[in-house]
């Protein structure tokens, strides 16, 4: 019976050390979006960030027509939002500012970097540090 108890314990210590390990992994979040013309705002979906760092990682993997992009964060918790980086372009990672707390939500909101009747589809990924 003591055994079964020891083993018990053990199962239980290993799977919350597996799920703590597991929050604090990066998250990465996908997105396919149309950016309107003459640089108007496309404020994406929220997500939770999984730690404090002060940085997310931008890659477009497609942006139509040649574009380039503005990028910056959002805290949703007190409506911050973060220094925006311009002229992001496809295939090169960008780090933007994003001090918003683990556990809070942030948002991107992406523009286009001249203004112009363009409506790109962007494709790319965000990596929630």
């Amino acid at each position: 019976m003591k055994n079964h108890v020891k083993i018990a314990v053990a199962a239980v210590s290993l799977c919350t050390l597996g799920s703590a390990s597991a929050f604090a992994d990066e998250a990465t979040h996908s997105f396919n979006n149309v950016i309107p013309p003459f640089q108007q705002s496309h404020y994406m979906g929220a997500h939770i960030r999984s730690t404090s760092t002060t940085s997310s990682q931008i890659k477009f993997s497609s942006i139509s027509d040649a574009q380039l992009m503005n990028v910056k964060a959002e805290n949703l918790q007190n409506n911050v939002q973060y220094t925006e980086l311009k002229g992001i372009g496809v295939n090169s990672a960008s780090q933007i500012k994003n001090s918003t707390p683990a556990g809070k939500s942030s948002r991107l909101i992406i523009t286009n970097y001249d203004w112009n009747v363009l409506s790109p589809t962007v494709i790319g990924t965000e990596v929630l540090h």
